[in-house]
């Protein structure tokens, strides 16, 4: 009777089915040919399926279509007689897919034979999304590690055993990425390893510190250091520390540069005694730095626009406003604007004070001015010399009339006696002249040797004073007129001027080149009686060569053109240079070389009427060499304004 089964008992295969059948996740029997023949309620509950439709090949059927390739796979392993496991997409009951991970394992019989085969399928859809965003968040955060420049470290207490990634091994400049007694302060700058080592953390419990680290170099590199302990060791100190290291030595750099450019700002506002302020449009509010301050008499640094126009004088005070509010109108030029007015001061004076704006603007505010900045600077000085140079302008310009009508005078005096030359000296020369003739044609046979030599003296002389007052006429006549502005052919003037006195002496041997195109802006009848007197004298004065060569050129000079006549002939001593353009002067005997001595005073005259400059310079017996300038096109017109009004 006790080895009897109670009526009621479940047999062992029951039994198993109801264990199964209880599991909280899929699970599933199979015949040893791998036909499944029970699923638990766990299968039906994930397929929406009921269990007849799961038995057979129910639970192949419920595979994703693109892995029921799997299945000769499973045939396979169900041969090979072994436990095994397979990853594959199974439909769920909402119709969508979800990754499972299926184990299955046999189950022997006591004669060593498969009787039949269990598995487990679990849903790991979940679990591998899970560990998808931990790789992708991984890679963003590598990612960003990277972007930014930023190492990872850990270390390990209390042996101090460093871990680094190549990131931290570069930006600390070690030789490897596992360090065993690493000792920061064999690398951290002296002046900042106690600074770092007093560190506060923050609320989360977090230390930022930024030091200097010594490379293998010997130079020395920012970096901003982030870190934080876990867990404690016996001496309260955290047993590790992790971190990021972030070599930060250009922002250092940066830094250091604007404070040396803003000690350098600083140097030059007091070196130019400038005054700051900055305004904002909307709030109106104005800050003032002590010498802005100073310079408009404020009572405080932060004023009003109204209190610091209260500040300008009152006849000021209006223009001024106007001119802010013009600016302000204006603004979308961003042009600096420059407003002078008068403050009083505390002691009554009256100082002038010159204030630079400048407007910046706000990008989401169509364009519009956003903030004032600006200068301040006192002017009154300047101001002062100011009136001074023009009370001294106005003073020069009644010194430059009264000289005007001085030489106007001058000039109808040297016309008086010009016309005195011409008809009144001229006259009895003649006479002179005449009566000696006469003398020597009537009474010539009665008259001594003796008395004739003295008659052809006085006739001689008589002729030569004759010849200098033409001279002193074609001197006053060279530079009189009007001056025109004509667009002169220098080179086509020479060579006319040299084939006209070649013609005078055929029988002379000269050779001349002549630059083509050069060209000048001048009173065109002067320049050329200024290139006749010029090549006249380079053909006289070569006359003794057998061989004469002139030649007329350009040189370029502090961006202008200087005009050359040059010749081979008798030259003449630079010691005697200064007797050049004076009229009537002669470096060469009579004998030598005919002349009166004009020509070079005539185009000294000339080339200073057009506001040019004319030099000369020899060798004796070796030639001699005269430059002229002549003005632009606008300086000629400059000059023949002025000197239309001076007359």
């Amino acid at each position: 009777m006790a080895n009897e089964t109670p009526p009621n008992a479940l047999s062992p295969a029951d039994s198993t089915q109801l264990s199964i059948d209880l599991l909280p996740t899929m699970a599933w029997t199979a015949t040893p040919t791998g036909y499944v023949d029970f699923v638990n309620r766990q299968c039906c509950v994930f397929t929406g399926l009921p269990r007849e439709s799961l038995l057979g090949v129910g639970m192949v059927e419920c595979m994703h279509p693109d892995d029921r390739a799997l299945r000769h796979k499973i045939r396979t392993r169900f041969a090979e007689l072994r436990p095994f496991e397979y990853d594959s997409r199974m439909r769920r009951h909402d119709g969508e897919y979800a990754r499972c991970l299926t184990r299955v394992a046999p189950i022997w019989d006591s004669a060593g034979n498969v009787s039949k085969w269990i598995g487990t399928t679990v849903d790991i859809e979940s679990i591998r999304r899970a560990t998808d965003e931990a790789k992708l968040q991984e890679e963003h955060l590598q990612l960003a590690l990277e972007s930014a420049d930023v190492g990872i470290w850990r270390l390990k207490l209390p042996d101090y055993d460093l871990t680094v990634d190549e990131r931290t091994r570069r930006h600390l400049d070690l030789d490897r990425n596992v360090i065993i007694g690493y000792k920061p302060q064999d690398i951290i700058h002296p002046q900042d390893f106690a600074k770092s080592a007093s560190q506060i953390p923050d609320a989360n419990g977090r230390f930022v510190t930024e030091h200097r680290v010594k490379h293998r170099d010997g130079t020395y590199r920012w970096q901003a250091i982030h870190w934080r302990g876990w867990g404690e060791g016996d001496d309260g100190m955290p047993s590790l520390i992790t971190g990021t290291s972030m070599d930060v030595t250009p922002r250092k750099e940066a830094e250091a540069e604007r404070d040396e450019l803003g000690r350098r700002y600083r140097i030059a506002l007091n070196a130019a005694e400038l005054g700051t302020w900055t305004s904002e449009v909307e709030g109106g509010v104005m800050h003032l730095d002590e010498r802005a301050r100073d310079h408009l008499n404020a009572a405080q640094t932060d004023v009003t626009f109204d209190q610091c126009l209260g500040c300008v004088h009152e006849p000021d005070r209006e223009r001024t406003y106007q001119e802010v509010r013009r600016q302000l109108s204006e603004s979308g030029l961003g042009n600096r604007a420059n407003i002078e007015f008068r403050v009083r001061r505390a002691d009554g004076e009256l100082r002038w004070i010159s204030s630079q704006l400048h407007l910046t603007f706000a990008e989401s505010d169509n364009g519009q001015a956003a903030r004032i900045i600006g200068v301040t600077r006192d002017i009154t000085e300047s101001k002062q010399a100011e009136e001074k140079v023009k009370r001294l302008n106005v003073d020069l310009e009644r010194r430059v009339q009264q000289r005007t009508a001085e030489l106007t005078a001058a000039n109808q005096e040297l016309e008086s006696f010009a016309y005195a030359v011409s008809h009144d000296l001229r006259a009895p020369l003649r006479a002179m002249w005449g009566f000696c003739d006469a003398l020597i044609e009537d009474y010539g046979h009665s008259l001594p040797p003796e008395a004739h030599g003295y008659l052809q003296q006085v006739i001689d002389g008589s002729r030569h004073l004759g010849e200098i007052i033409e001279g002193l006429l074609t001197l006053s006549r060279s530079t009189r007129g009007t001056l025109r502005r004509d667009s002169i052919d220098l080179s086509k003037i020479a060579e006319k001027a040299l084939r006209e006195l070649a013609l005078v002496e055929p029988d002379r041997r000269v050779t001349w080149s002549i630059e083509p195109g050069l060209r000048a802006q001048g009173d065109s009848r002067m320049i050329d009686a200024a290139m006749r007197n010029l090549l006249g004298n380079a053909w006289k004065y070569t006359a003794h060569r057998p061989n004469a060569i002139i030649r007329v050129y350009s040189e370029r000079i502090d961006g202008g053109s200087l005009f050359c006549v040059e010749d081979n002939g008798a030259g003449f001593s630079m010691e005697h240079a200064e007797k050049l353009f004076q009229p009537f002067q002669r470096l060469h005997r009579q004998d030598e070389f005919s002349g009166l001595g004009i020509g070079l005073a005539t185009v000294e005259r000339i080339i200073n009427r057009h506001g040019g400059k004319v030099s000369g310079a020899g060798v004796p017996d070796r030639g001699a060499v005269f430059r002229f300038t002549l003005p632009s096109p606008n300086e000629l017109a400059a000059n023949a304004i002025e000197q239309e009004r001076q007359t």
